[in-house]
């Protein structure tokens, strides 16, 4: 009785984490984020009223955590993200509506802007039209 007792605890916890919820049931209260009213750890989705997807966000702990990811309603690819606690890591991708890439800006381990924000040409691929050096 004792062993199925932990494996119901156990399943719970996992089935609970691994939930995804929709992103518009999320609240964004100084910083952090809650869902019913606790702080949020898992991923949410969410859709457009045509039935596209629109977005995966994931969170630990009330923070934006892991790969996010945003779609424009015609299904083309808008922004590739990545958080760590909270903090915006790593190269960030935009693209235009049109599936070109737009932006892509960088920031290091600790969220901070870093290395070169470039713009391209959404007319033209990989044509770079301005070049921010951020220090």
């Amino acid at each position: 009785m004792k062993n199925i007792f932990i494996y119901l605890l156990i399943s719970t916890t996992f089935y609970s984490c691994s939930l995804t919820v929709d992103c518009n049931e999320i609240k964004y209260v100084d910083g952090v984020s809650y869902y019913n009213g606790e702080k949020f750890s898992g991923n949410c989705s969410s859709y457009y009223l045509n039935g596209n997807f629109r977005s995966k966000q994931s969170y630990i702990d009330g923070l934006d955590n892991g790969n996010w990811t945003f779609y424009y309603s015609n299904k083309n690819l808008k922004t590739e993200a990545f958080f760590k606690n909270g903090k915006r890591i790593g190269q960030w991708k935009y693209y235009a509506k049109n599936g070109k890439l737009w932006k892509a800006n960088s920031y290091d381990s600790l969220g901070n802007p870093v290395g070169y924000w470039e713009t391209y040409d959404t007319l033209q691929k990989n044509v770079v039209v301005k070049i921010d050096s951020i220090l």
